[in-house]
């Protein structure tokens, strides 16, 4: 079956961005859905012991919060339902040493853009802007 163009062209811009973003340094990867995702996830934490979860509903729909707790993992996730304030600063002060940290960086293209990728913080998940020189819609 033939794919939308719809779907088509989401996954062209994000093999485009990954491109961009392995430019840049990063390890990044492109899967077709969720659960390819996962499996990749899942082979390259697997050394790790201890695990942070920003505000992402994106990587909690993975599911790995729960996969990890049952695989007996360090878990620091201050979405649990009733704590204290408290509790919660605590967590998260946790999730600033912890092995590997889960959030999602959101891109947005901005009108007129003048040829650059914006990266804007996901909150305050500790994921610094980021500016290029080439947005993908320039050639």
């Amino acid at each position: 079956m033939q794919p939308s163009y719809q779907a088509w062209l989401w996954e062209q811009r994000g093999k485009r961005c990954v491109d961009n973003l392995k430019k840049n340094g990063f390890d990044a990867h492109w899967v077709p859905d969720m659960e390819t995702g996962s499996a990749l996830i899942f082979s390259i934490i697997g050394p790790y012991q201890s695990f942070g979860f920003g505000g992402s509903e994106s990587v909690r729909r993975l599911g790995l919060v729960e996969h990890l707790l049952g695989k007996g993992k360090t878990v620091f996730d201050h979405w649990q339902p009733d704590i204290s304030p408290q509790a919660s600063l605590e967590i998260r002060r946790s999730q600033l040493t912890c092995d590997c940290f889960f959030c999602s960086a959101h891109l947005y293209y901005r009108r007129n853009c003048q040829r650059r990728w914006r990266w804007k913080p996901n909150q305050c998940h500790g994921i610094w802007p980021l500016q290029g020189d080439y947005c993908g819609r320039h050639e």
